[in-house]
């Protein structure tokens, strides 16, 4: 597995939302832990209909140690690249927004009449790292990779989240395979395409970024600047009309 430590993604904004989320979710998993019978209340019960407040809240919880710590590592990674070119407001609305999105997906189609409670915040990490992918695909990651061998490993942000969404298309497709057609894996997968479209029909001026989007990745040969993109494209359709530019 990688363990993230570092990124040279430009941080326009310091990330004190991603740390009060982290912090959040230590004294909501420490209050848990004595008091789950109350806790339940709060995390997304399927079957029982929409209930908006647990479509918020239920992504502050977890079901044990090794997911937190795993979630809170990518949660500040990931964040802190959000984060930073959102700014904290917006960042904490855009957080809670597709938060409840999701929860709402879950509790009312996919599982509306399923039974259980869904919680965790691996459905939030896969929309920012989604995110991450359209603003800041090429920046790097700096990780420590656990395995046969431990090493630092220095990967692009769409590398890393590659990785990751593969291997969820992998469970996603064997559990299929055996009629457990929505599963956790998929739910991944949903929050991901949620982060990716948000961050792709983000408008001018709601960003700051550097010239690594993905946009600019797919359209490198294109002048940088869009009054240069403007220029350039009329003096192809001028050239191309047999007239001058």
């Amino acid at each position: 597995m990688f363990v993230p430590y570092g990124t040279d993604a430009p941080i326009y904004h310091w990330p004190r939302t991603t740390v009060g989320l982290v912090v959040l979710n230590l004294v909501v998993y420490t209050w848990a832990r004595s008091n789950w019978h109350d806790a339940e209340r709060w995390m997304l019960a399927y079957g029982n209909g929409l209930q908006p407040i647990q479509c918020l809240t239920y992504t502050f919880f977890h079901p044990g140690i090794p997911t937190l710590v795993a979630n809170m590592v990518y949660l500040w990674m990931f964040g802190m690249i959000v984060e930073g070119k959102l700014g904290n407001l917006k960042f904490l609305a855009t957080y809670l927004g597709l938060a409840m999105i999701q929860g709402m997906l879950e509790q009312g189609v996919f599982f509306a009449t399923a039974k259980g409670f869904g919680l965790g915040t691996t459905t939030m990490i896969f929309a920012l790292m989604a995110m991450a992918v359209v603003w800041a695909p090429k920046n790097d990651i700096s990780c420590v990779w656990v395995g046969f061998t431990v090493k630092s490993i220095d990967l692009p942000v769409l590398g890393l989240v590659a990785f990751y969404v593969i291997g969820e298309l992998i469970v996603v497709g064997l559990l299929g395979m055996i009629g457990l057609f929505f599963n956790l894996a998929l739910m991944h997968l949903v929050g991901g395409l949620l982060g990716f479209a948000l961050a792709t029909i983000a408008i001018d001026g709601f960003v700051e970024m550097d010239r690594r989007a993905l946009a600019d990745l797919l359209a490198s040969e294109l002048p940088a600047e869009p009054n240069a993109r403007e220029e350039a494209f009329k003096q192809a359709v001028l050239a191309f009309l047999g007239g001058r530019p």
